[in-house]
């Protein structure tokens, strides 16, 4: 009589085992080198970015103040411009 419940119980059994091998050996990957290549990978990169953010905000600031210095020199120069033609517009009267 137990004959019969042999393949049932390797039916049974069967699957439940595979799976905890597949299970075992994919758990594994996550510490593998591949994995640790891909967070080596990230890690530079969020570095060449926050680098590269620290740079563009430097440039940005630097860009800033070239604006403002040129604004200050471009109202000095209309300025003059300005008395130079009232200069010139009394000069001829």
């Amino acid at each position: 009589m137990a004959i019969w419940l042999v393949p049932i119980v390797v039916a049974l059994i069967a699957p439940l085992v595979a799976y905890l091998g597949i299970a075992r050996r994919l758990s594994g990957r996550i510490a593998t080198s591949d994995a640790a290549k891909l967070w080596e990978e990230a890690r530079l990169m969020r570095e060449e970015y926050r680098t590269r953010a620290l740079e563009c905000e430097q440039e940005v600031k630097r860009l800033r103040n070239e604006i403002q210095t040129c604004t200050t020199r471009n109202t000095a120069l209309r300025r003059e411009n300005r008395e130079l033609r009232n200069d010139l517009s009394r000069s001829r009267n």
